[in-house]
């Protein structure tokens, strides 16, 4: 391949591999991403992470972005973005990350200014929480009809 590209072939399975040998709590395993000049050892500001939470490997899988012009780079604890917990729960842009999509799910939608999250778990019946840090209005729809503010 040209210079800068990286193949893996074979005739059936293909596979790639990070692996950190210490299976510690907190170990992490990382795809980092870099557009700079610079040493190998800065400016990382996105990847993908698998984080080790539990025992013989068990982990979450983060997506990570340093919106930061420093010299830092990406990591779980201030530049999550999104997070595939081992439980198959999702959260983008959210803290914790709640949502089952796998079934009758939550869905958070959080940023600077609005908030709107909707969450439903069996027998517990279906709580809204919307908010904005703005203000604004509140709009209901009905099969695309206004029926009230």
């Amino acid at each position: 391949p040209a210079e800068g590209n990286l193949v893996v072939e074979a005739s059936t399975n293909s596979t790639i591999v990070i692996k950190s040998t210490t299976p510690d709590t907190g170990t992490e395993a990382k795809l980092m991403f870099k557009i700079d000049s610079g040493g190998v050892d800065t400016n990382k500001k996105g990847g993908i992470i698998y984080k080790d939470v539990g025992t013989n490997g068990v982990g979450d899988l983060f997506f990570v972005l340093d919106q930061s012009d420093s010299a830092g780079s990406a990591n779980t604890t201030d530049d999550t973005v999104m997070v595939i917990k081992n439980s198959g729960n999702v959260g983008i842009g959210c803290t914790p990350a709640f949502a089952d999509w796998s079934t009758p799910i939550g869905l958070m939608i959080q940023g600077n200014e609005a908030l709107l999250g909707l969450h439903s778990s069996a027998g517990s019946g279906v709580d809204w929480q919307i908010g904005s840090t703005t203000g604004g209005s509140i709009t209901f729809y009905n099969n695309d009809t206004n029926v009230g503010r």
